[in-house]
C-alpha cells in the first residue's frame, strides 16, 4: 500500500477522535487531559494565528488543504472573501467539515470537497493557500510545495512538525504501529525546503514546548 494510502487510512480511522481534540469530547479524563494540554498548546494557537495571518479576506480566493473537520474553512467564510475551498482525502473528515459548515448556517458560503490535492486541476489560483497539519505526513514535500506554488497567488500559510521534543518518540511510535508514515523538521530543513521551491518566508512562528510535539508555522510567498 502507498504512503498517501496509510495517511488516509489513518485519518479515516481516527476522524471522529480528531474532531473530539478540538470539542474536549474524550470520556476518559486522562484522554481529555491531553486534549486539552495539546489544543491549547498548538492547535487554537496555530488557527487563530492561521487566521490572522490571512489578514483581510474580503474579496479573496482561500484554499485550504487538508481541511480535515473545516475549522479554518468556517472561520474565514464568515469575513466575505469571494471564495473558500476546502480539500481533504477523507469522506469522513469533509463529512464533519459540512456538518460544521450546515449548523453554522455557512454552506453557501464556502464548499468542501474529496480530493487528492496533487492530482486535483485547479481551474484558478488563490490568493491564499493553508496547509497546516500536512507536512508531518508527504513523502515528497518538494513536490507538494511546487504544486502549491503553481495555484498560489499571494500568501501561503504552512505548518512543518518541529523535529524533536520529548513527546515526538511517543508519536513516531504510535504513527508507525498504525504504519502511517510521519515526517519532521527543524529550522534549517524548513528554510531549505522552501528556498529551493522559489518561496521567500516572510515569518516564522515556533509553537509547542520541549515537552509538547510542536509546530512551525510559516508564512511565506512565492519568490519573484
Amino acid at each position: 500500500m502507498e504512503a498517501e494510502d496509510k495517511v488516509l487510512e489513518h485519518f479515516e480511522s481516527v476522524s471522529s477522535d480528531f474532531e473530539a481534540v478540538y470539542e474536549g469530547g474524550q470520556d476518559f479524563w486522562l484522554y481529555k487531559l491531553i486534549d486539552i494540554t495539546f489544543r491549547n498548546a498548538i492547535l487554537e494557537k496555530r488557527r487563530k494565528l492561521t487566521i490572522d495571518l490571512c489578514g483581510n479576506v474580503e474579496g479573496k480566493n482561500i484554499l485550504d488543504i487538508g481541511c480535515g473537520p473545516g475549522r479554518y474553512v468556517v472561520d474565514l467564510a464568515q469575513k466575505k472573501p469571494e471564495s473558500v475551498l476546502g480539500v481533504d482525502m477523507s469522506a469522513s473528515m469533509i463529512e464533519i467539515a459540512q456538518r460544521k459548515a450546515d449548523a453554522l448556517g455557512l454552506s453557501k458560503l464556502c464548499e468542501f470537497e474529496m480530493a487528492d490535492f496533487m492530482k486535483k486541476n485547479f481551474e484558478k489560483r488563490f490568493d491564499i493557500v493553508i496547509a497546516c497539519g500536512i507536512f508531518d505526513y508527504i513523502y515528497e514535500p518538494k513536490a507538494f510545495l511546487s504544486k502549491i506554488r503553481n495555484v498560489l497567488n499571494g500568501r501561503a500559510i504552512i505548518s512543518f512538525p518541529v523535529k524533536w521534543t520529548l513527546m515526538t518518540p511517543l508519536r513516531m511510535i504510535w504513527l508507525a504501529k498504525r504504519k502511517c508514515p510521519n515526517f519532521y523538521y527543524t529550522r534549517s530543513m524548513i528554510n531549505k525546503l522552501l528556498y529551493s521551491c522559489g518561496f521567500r518566508i516572510e515569518k516564522v512562528y515556533k509553537m509547542g514546548s520541549f515537552i509538547v510535539p510542536g509546530n512551525y508555522l510559516v508564512a511565506c510567498k512565492v519568490e519573484k
